[in-house]
């Protein structure tokens, strides 16, 4: 590749792998970013970049493995394909980092131990929580770069989930070290909610799961597990479906009508959404769904004095609408004798991952 040349990145995950598996490629990288440390982008001269790697490679050496990083991982400034404006950056010329190889070299040092150490570990502590199921202490753990949180009497698992090392950088102690990784996990979770990767960005689609399939300490008490995978990238999430609707903007504010707040809050401290212990999987049936729906509509409606007669409109909001005919046939056994105005829509998705259809009515009642 010449260094005229300029792309978006490699073509696939393996010609990256393929492209970074090099002591001196790896060391191209490194170097620029360690120089940077939160300054704009350094641009290196040849030499001064190649006379700061290790591995003191050959000047014909060192240009073949940089040229194969150019218009990739690296920029030439002063080449005319710089990838910042020039605004940005002081007018230099040299080599330097790309956007691509800023957000490489940043996901390697977020997984490599704060210390400089072969790993980052710490023994199992009280986490100021009760198990909402046995009363024993809830014991935090960090090894292996997972955080966990397990109950030390029944052994009912609330957390288990990749975590960077980054949560032991300065020797925090261990209230802090909580603080840090109930921060990220929200974050984290949240963003997996809301549909997106928090590691590539890209989209993530959820699919109910039976707990017996993730096989956790304690599955068996519970109802559901949503998980997300990235089609992108492969993170992959498994959430409780109260942690999925914890930004919600009707729990939020059901929560808040009752003196709680659940938005910046530690998801330990919430019950609804740590446990399942609120939660009932009723059918994942279509039909069975949207019958206990119309159902739900026609008693809402005799509270109010009125009844399923009243109806004018109905719609309905499906996940998939190859559902029709099972949902229209509860509708049609609830509203058929009225034959109110109806409609149907596919939506990408419903605010529980578990629901496939939800429903409204119209009615009209005289004052009389």
């Amino acid at each position: 590749m010449g260094d005229g040349d300029s792309t978006d990145g490699p073509s696939s995950a393996s010609a990256a792998f393929e492209l970074v598996g090099n002591e001196i490629r790896a060391e191209i990288l490194r170097v620029p970013s360690e120089v940077r440390r939160g300054e704009l982008p350094p641009a290196l001269a040849f030499s001064e970049l190649r006379d700061r790697i290790d591995a003191r490679p050959g000047s014909s050496q060192f240009n073949y493995h940089l040229r194969r990083l150019l218009g990739t991982y690296v920029e030439r400034r002063g080449s005319g394909s710089a990838q910042l404006a020039a605004e940005f950056v002081e007018d230099e010329e040299g080599y330097a980092l790309r956007p691509g190889g800023t957000l490489l070299t940043r996901v390697v040092a977020a997984m490599a131990p704060p210390d400089g150490g072969d790993d980052a570990r710490v023994d199992p502590f009280d986490a100021d929580l009760d198990c909402y199921f046995c009363g024993a202490a809830v014991r935090a753990r960090y090894e292996n770069r997972i955080f966990q949180l397990r109950c030390s009497g029944c052994g009912h698992l609330y957390v288990y989930t990749l975590t960077p090392p980054g949560v032991l950088a300065g020797d925090p102690g261990r209230a802090a070290l909580l603080d840090r990784a109930a921060t990220y996990l929200r974050r984290k979770y949240t963003t997996f909610a809301r549909g997106g990767c928090p590691l590539c960005a890209g989209g993530v689609e959820p699919t109910i799961i039976a707990p017996d399939v993730v096989n956790w300490p304690g599955a068996d008490r519970l109802a559901a597990v949503v998980r997300r995978t990235c089609d992108h990238c492969g993170n992959t999430n498994y959430a409780l479906l109260g942690t999925e609707l914890l930004h919600d903007p009707e729990l939020v504010a059901f929560a808040r009508r009752h003196g709680r707040e659940v938005t910046d809050v530690e998801l330990r401290t919430l019950p609804f959404a740590v446990t399942d212990r609120h939660t009932e999987v009723v059918s994942e049936d279509p039909y069975e769904q949207a019958r206990e729906a119309f159902d739900t509509v026609v008693s809402a409606l005799e509270e109010a004095g009125a009844s399923a007669e009243d109806v004018v409109r109905t719609r309905m909001f499906v996940t998939d609408i190859d559902d029709w005919e099972a949902i229209g046939r509860a509708h049609e056994e609830t509203f058929g004798h009225v034959r109110p105005a109806t409609s149907m829509v596919q939506v990408e998705r419903l605010i529980d991952p578990a629901m496939v259809v939800e429903v409204e009515a119209d009615a009209v009642v005289d004052d009389d």
